[in-house]
């Protein structure tokens, strides 16, 4: 399943950015070497069999509607719906920042926000990155990560995907933004459309994981990881041999 994702509104939650995770996990090679001395994965027993149900749910459901989505959806209307849902992850994003101290990208992400809210239209529109506000990607884990949990477990949850025990409280205050910001104007339905957005998102990813991975599970825990530590690291991790990223296969 094209599980993975971090740090986005909802359901984005639990599905993620499969796609860039691949693409960062294949680029950035493995973790540093104290994260390999390191358990990350304990409840693996667990993981694994959720793992599969979340694929299976993925291929007969969540895949064929995401297909007929993108059929039927021209593609200036869903890349709007798609800016919609990554504007209500900015408020996560600019707490996640604040938690860090880090003021040039708290008011980058709160500059985004605002701007993208209001000329953006509700964020159906991009204009903030024209004006040099680019996504910043923060969160309250990288927060705990920053301040000494860099090697929080990693747990899958039906339906939500993967995450670290960092990551509950994006996940829990994640489906509240929604709702506190829209009011009366948030519906049940919205929650629904941003999963199937996200996942036409990453219907090329699909075939890159079933193309690359005899094991899909550590594969995309690999890059789950890797992606983490990408955001840990503001773009810029350590980087250590290629090699052992794929000695996990």
């Amino acid at each position: 399943m094209a599980n993975a994702p971090d740090n986005v509104y909802g359901p984005r939650a639990g599905l993620g950015r499969l796609g860039l995770l691949l693409v960062l996990a294949l680029a950035a090679g493995a973790a540093a070497a104290e994260d390999q001395e390191i358990d990350r994965d304990p409840f693996e027993a667990w993981n694994r069999p959720v793992h599969n149900f979340n694929e299976t749910l993925d291929v007969h459901i969540l895949q064929p509607v995401a297909r007929g989505y993108r059929a039927i959806t021209p593609s200036p209307v869903e890349r709007a719906v798609s800016n919609f849902f990554d504007n209500l992850t900015l408020p996560l994003s600019i707490v996640g920042g604040l938690l860090q101290l880090d003021s040039e990208r708290t008011l980058k992400e709160t500059g985004r926000f605002v701007v993208n809210s209001t000329v953006g239209l509700a964020g159906l529109f991009d204009p903030a990155t024209s004006l040099g506000l680019e996504r910043q990607e923060e969160d309250i884990g990288q927060a705990l990560e920053s301040w000494g949990a860099k090697n929080s477990p990693y747990l899958v949850l039906p339906f939500l995907g993967p995450m670290t025990l960092v990551q509950i409280p994006d996940r829990i205050a994640a489906p509240l933004i929604g709702p506190t910001l829209m009011g009366g104007y948030w519906h049940d339905s919205l929650y629904v459309l941003s999963i199937i957005s996200t996942r036409a998102e990453l219907l090329s990813a699909s075939a890159i994981l079933d193309e690359s991975a005899a094991d899909s599970y550590i594969f995309t825990r690999e890059a789950f990881l890797q992606r983490r530590r990408y955001l840990l690291y503001n773009g810029e991790p350590p980087l250590d041999d290629f090699d052992a990223f794929f000695d996990e296969f």
